[in-house]
């Protein structure tokens, strides 16, 4: 638990947040877990493989923090299969990010339908990948 306290020590404005998270971590298993963070907030969290926990979760999503290390040392956390249960629970007009930029991760998340778009990013990381699941009814133009 000292490694989560310390990755999320780098967004002190999150700090009410991270606690609450800190303090249901003990309690978490394999079966998707929600709290309501504050009034418009709720945090799903699955401690398992990442396919097996999104299988089990019918959501959907209005956004996803894509973290699953490096796409070479992790490549399971990145596959076809898992981007397209991504994108079936995530909410039209939902979004992702990820701090990878790995081509084969970016045309995973495309082959599943998302837009898809290189950002600027944080610390020693020049790039990131952002992106959405258009509006049911919207033009790609």
């Amino acid at each position: 638990m000292a490694a989560i306290a310390r990755a999320l020590s780098g967004w002190p404005d999150l700090a009410p947040l991270a606690g609450r998270l800190l303090d249901f971590w003990p309690a978490l298993s394999s079966e998707p877990t929600a709290w309501a963070m504050d009034e418009q907030t709720t945090l799903m969290v699955v401690r398992a493989p990442a396919l097996d926990g999104v299988e089990r979760w019918h959501g959907p999503a209005d956004a996803w923090y894509l973290d699953g290390f490096s796409p070479a040392k992790n490549p399971d956390m990145w596959s076809d299969a898992l981007m397209d249960l991504v994108f079936d629970r995530t909410s039209p007009g939902g979004t992702f990010a990820t701090y990878t930029v790995a081509g084969w991760v970016r045309r995973n998340l495309m082959a599943a339908g998302f837009e898809v778009a290189r950002a600027p990013g944080f610390g020693r990381k020049r790039e990131m990948l952002t992106g959405f699941r258009r509006a049911a009814g919207a033009s790609r133009s």
